[in-house]
This record gives C-alpha cells, structure tokens and sequence, in this order.
C-alpha cells in the first residue's frame, strides 16, 4: 500500500505576532521619533540609542513575521507531504524540505500556551541545515540547540490533528 498524504497549513489563522509586532514597532517610532535628544547629554543619548536598538530589532522580527505570514497566504506549495520514502515539509519558511524516515529518531509532544506542538527528533539534524541561506540557517541551528532538532510541528499551523499526525510519523519511522 502506497501513502501519499497532504496536509496543507491553516491558511485562516490569525497572524497576532505579525499584528503585535507592527503595532509595537509604530508605537516605537513615534516614542523614537518625538525623543530625540536636543542636548548631547550622555544618558539621553544612550537611552536614544538602546530605543535605536529595540527598533531594529522589533523591525527585523516583524519583517520576518511578514514574510511568514504572505507564504501562509500565497504559497500553494506550503504543505507537509508523507510519502513511502520521507516526510517532505514545505509548511513553513524555515522547514527543512525532504527527511527520510530513516533520519527520524523519535517524536516528541510539547504544550504551550493554547498550542500543542510535535518535535521530530533527526539523528543528524545538523544534515538538514540550509547551504546558502543565511539567515533560515541562523533560525534553524537556534532550533537545533533549544529542542534539538530543526523539525517542529504547530497544531494551529497545519490542518489535521497533530495526534494522528505523530502516530503516522511513529508508523513510518518504526518500518
């Protein structure tokens, strides 16, 4: 029997870190903008350069957030396919693409705030970091020394439940 299962990404959820984000990077620039020190006081200036800081910051994660959140919406091939030979994860802009059963060594369940989250623990996950891409490099070798594995399911970011989910991962992985 052949299996060749797609689930696609909950494209109706609410991106409340891209909101929060935007709305904490306006009310910055304002305070940034309407705080700039008219004296070259030392600590006007550094509490002016430590908001300068923030700000980037604050934009960075936004901008990536962003960038997330259009691939939910437009990306048609933003999915997570099971197939005979692998699990192929294209759900998000920091998955790591095709992993072969063989290279899964376990699955774990971890809870959050109002989500539930599947770690699929690799025997080499350092295999799975990206050649050329800086930045999804970064995120996933920070993933790689949090949970240890650079594969992390979210409930509320797939259409299926995440129970049956990790009992398929379990079956293929256990051939």
């Amino acid at each position: 029997m052949s299996t060749n299962i797609s689930i696609p990404i909950n494209r109706k959820r609410f991106p409340s870190i891209l909101i929060i984000g935007l709305l904490l990077t306006t009310s910055l620039i304002y305070n940034v903008s309407y705080s700039i020190p008219t004296q070259l006081s030392m600590d006007d200036l550094l509490v002016w350069s430590l908001k300068i800081a923030l700000l980037v910051t604050l934009v960075f994660y936004t901008s990536i957030s962003l960038v997330s959140y259009l691939k939910v919406v437009f990306d048609k091939t933003a999915i997570l396919k099971l197939t005979d030979t692998a699990m192929i994860d294209n759900s998000s802009i920091f998955s790591c693409g095709e992993i072969v059963w063989e290279d899964i060594a376990g699955v774990t369940m971890k809870k959050g705030i109002h989500m539930h989250y599947l770690i699929v623990k690799l025997k080499n996950p350092e295999k799975y970091l990206p050649k050329g891409n800086f930045l999804k490099k970064y995120f996933i070798q920070n993933r790689i020394k949090k949970l240890g594995t650079p594969v992390i399911l979210s409930e509320t970011h797939l259409k299926c439940n995440i129970d049956v989910l990790r009992e398929i991962i379990l079956e293929h992985t256990l051939k």
